[in-house]
């Protein structure tokens, strides 16, 4: 009887360690995603910790991710890889933080300066970007922008 109870403790403590791993549940209504990557080089060179965001015309399955030291990004919804098919406006963010010392106080005279853009704000917003990509079934879904 004790070996039996112990074989039913581990699988159990098993089954809930590999529960609370999994990804987060897919919301009601969640389309099939496609694989997408995207490339971001600013002065003809890969734009490393951008924020790259796609848009639909409707906003309601945001997805984006952060480019790697190549500039590449590969994009989630809601924490599943892919994008539904459609038409997006691409948004590209990227902010120089604030220099500051050894007791986390900004380096320019106590005050508290604002991060830097250092990608230009026509990118930033879905009014003014002129980044537009489609993701289809069939890929391959790559795409590769220049910002400034």
């Amino acid at each position: 009887m004790p070996r039996y109870f112990l074989t039913v403790v581990v699988i159990g403590t098993l089954c809930l360690c590999l529960s609370g791993c999994s990804k987060p549940n897919k919301p009601e209504g969640f389309p099939p995603l496609y694989p997408c990557e995207v490339t971001i080089k600013m002065n003809g060179a890969a734009l490393e910790g951008a924020n790259v965001k796609f848009q639909s015309a409707d906003a309601r399955w945001p997805s984006g991710s952060v480019t790697n030291a190549k500039g590449v990004a590969e994009i989630s919804t809601f924490g599943h890889a892919g994008v539904p098919e459609g038409d997006y406006k691409v948004l590209v963010s990227k902010y120089e933080l604030p220099a500051v010392t050894d007791d986390n106080t900004p380096q320019r005279g106590g005050d508290n300066p604002a991060a830097k853009p250092l990608v230009h704000q026509k990118f930033r917003s879905a009014a003014t970007t002129p980044l537009n990509c489609t993701v289809t079934k069939g890929g391959p879904n790559r795409f590769e922008f220049t910002v400034e």
